[in-house]
Parts: C-alpha cells; sequence; structure tokens
C-alpha cells in the first residue's frame, strides 16, 4: 500500500535524495503497511491439563490486536491469568466462575514486534504456568 503526496513548494527526502518543485506527487510504503495473520493452540500445563485454549494475533498497517481464549479453567475461578506474547507482558484476563475466559488487547501504532514462533503464555498472577503455544501462519 502506498501513500500519495502532492505539495505546492515542497521539499521531500526520499530515498536520500531531496526532491522540490512547485506540484509533484512522491509515494512510498506506509509504516509497517503489511498483514500478519498468528495463531496458536494453547495447551494447559502440568498443573492445569485440562485447560485448552486459542491465541490469534493480527498486525495490520501499524496496529495489532491479540486474542486469547481459555476453557477448563473453573478452578482459577476470581483469579487474574497474565498474558505474554514474545517476551513482552501484554495484559491481564479476570476468571469469571464459569469454564472460560477471554481477553482481547489492541494498539493503533504501538509497537508489539512478534512474528511467526513467538509464544504465548498464560500464568497465574504469582508466575505459576497455566498454558502456552506458539505462533504460526495458515499455511
Amino acid at each position: 500500500m502506498f501513500r500519495e503526496v502532492i505539495g505546492r513548494s515542497a521539499a521531500f527526502l526520499v530515498a536520500g535524495l531531496e526532491l522540490t518543485g512547485t506540484s509533484m506527487a512522491v509515494a512510498w510504503p506506509e509504516l509497517g503497511a503489511y498483514e500478519t495473520h498468528l495463531h496458536a493452540s494453547l495447551a494447559g500445563s502440568p498443573a492445569y491439563p485440562g485447560i485448552r485454549g486459542r491465541a490469534g494475533y493480527e498486525r495490520d498497517h501499524g496496529r495489532w490486536l491479540l486474542h486469547v481464549e481459555l476453557t477448563g479453567v473453573r478452578q482459577l475461578a476470581g483469579r487474574e491469568a497474565i498474558v505474554s506474547a514474545g517476551g513482552y507482558r501484554i495484559g491481564a484476563m479476570h476468571v469469571a466462575e464459569g469454564s472460560e475466559c477471554h481477553g482481547d488487547w489492541n494498539a493503533a501504532y504501538g509497537a508489539l514486534p512478534i512474528g511467526p514462533g513467538a509464544k504465548v503464555s498464560v500464568r497465574t498472577e504469582d508466575g505459576a504456568p497455566i498454558a502456552h503455544g506458539v505462533l504460526h501462519r495458515d499455511d
């Protein structure tokens, strides 16, 4: 995707060259203008073998979204589950009384430099592993 800039008596620095003129159009790729769609199956840790889940990560035009769902979490009701992706702490999910929990995190033009092979982990607030998985593309 390219952005077009039209200026009057403007100067632009593009690829190390200064361009000036009374009317011109310059195109360049937008920062982060590519799409990334990744997903992971999450498996419960030895302490929580009945927990299963999934994670999805999307990045498009510099914006990102991470979605995490867990099932079989009844034994964690009332607690917080801390989510990390690619070594970055993303946020926390509150585990309600039911057997499922989910969380969504996003940012417009924020930095979350993760890609295929990034690990997604969910832990208790005191650091005990709940579930984990690895992000990959649909191939």
